[in-house]
Order: structure tokens, then C-alpha cells, then sequence
């Protein structure tokens, strides 16, 4: 599969944007970092609600999650696809993409989102959203194509062994 379309953000249109902009007052990035700073074990917990929130969201949007975890300030998620063609597979990526910007908002302060897409048991390919892409567009400071571009152009399909 060739990624090459515009993924649609579940949950993250322009208008949704919009709010959250105009409701963010500059504190929340200030809340994070007092959380961190302040009590390292608080900004833990919140980050553990937060990727159970995000667990919670991917299980509602029909992904099956393989494995969903933290390590370093990177959320790393190994799902299984049953996407047929490159347009369901980019609608998925935008799905998640979308619910890793929720779970952002529900407090997960990590530095990016790692995916490995697999059959069930082989990797297919890989795909990244970094904070500060998620944080531009909430910000309005870049479209909902360039976020799409951003997420989209960062596939890696995996080698396939030829004979």
C-alpha cells in the first residue's frame, strides 16, 4: 500500500479546533509542566488516565490495539488493520491520529505517538504524530491538511521479502 491521501481527524474538525484555541488561555501547556515538575508521580497517574483514556477511544473506534504503552515520553501502539485499500488504511491513521490529540487534551504528556501497522502478526508499516504537530493544529497555527500531510508523510512501509 501506498499512503497518499488526506486523512480525515475523528473527532478534530476545524470548528473543534477553533474552540479549543479560543478556549486555551495559554495555562494548559503551563498546567503540564507544573504537573511534571511539581509531582512527578501526579503527572504519572494523569498520564496513565489519559492513555486509558486514549486505550478507550481506539477500542470505540474499532482498532485493535495489540499493545499500547509509554516508554520515554513516546506512546508506542502496535495495532492490527483490517484496511483493504490506501483509503481505509489513511482513514485509520486519522482515526487514531485524532485520538491521540483527545487523549492529549485528557492530560497524556508525552513527545510524540510511535504505530506499527500490522496483519495480525506482520508489521506492514509505520506512521509517527509528533506533539508539536498535534499542538500547532489545535492552535490553529496549521491546517487540518497539513496535519494530515505531516502524519501521512511520516509511513514507512515495512520490507517485504521478495523471492
Amino acid at each position: 500500500m501506498a499512503v497518499g491521501s488526506t486523512i480525515v481527524l475523528a473527532g478534530c474538525t476545524g470548528e473543534n479546533n477553533q474552540r479549543a484555541a479560543n478556549e486555551d488561555d495559554g495555562s494548559r501547556g503551563a498546567n503540564r509542566g507544573d504537573e511534571r515538575g511539581e509531582d512527578n508521580e501526579q503527572g504519572a497517574s494523569a498520564d496513565d488516565d489519559a492513555l486509558e483514556f486514549f486505550r478507550s477511544h481506539l477500542d470505540d473506534v474499532d482498532v485493535s490495539v495489540v499493545t499500547l504503552e509509554t516508554a520515554e515520553r513516546t506512546v508506542e501502539l502496535v495495532y492490527a488493520t483490517e484496511a483493504a485499500t490506501d483509503q481505509q488504511l489513511a482513514d485509520e491513521i486519522g482515526t487514531i491520529a485524532g485520538g491521540y490529540i483527545l487523549a492529549r487534551d485528557h492530560g497524556l504528556e508525552t513527545d510524540r505517538l510511535e504505530s506499527t501497522v500490522t496483519d495480525g502478526s506482520d508489521p506492514l508499516a509505520t506512521w509517527y504524530v509528533r506533539s508539536t504537530w498535534a499542538e500547532e493544529f489545535e492552535a490553529g497555527e496549521i491546517t487540518p491538511e497539513a496535519f494530515s500531510a505531516n502524519v501521512l508523510n511520516s509511513v514507512e512501509l515495512a520490507d517485504s521479502e521478495s523471492e
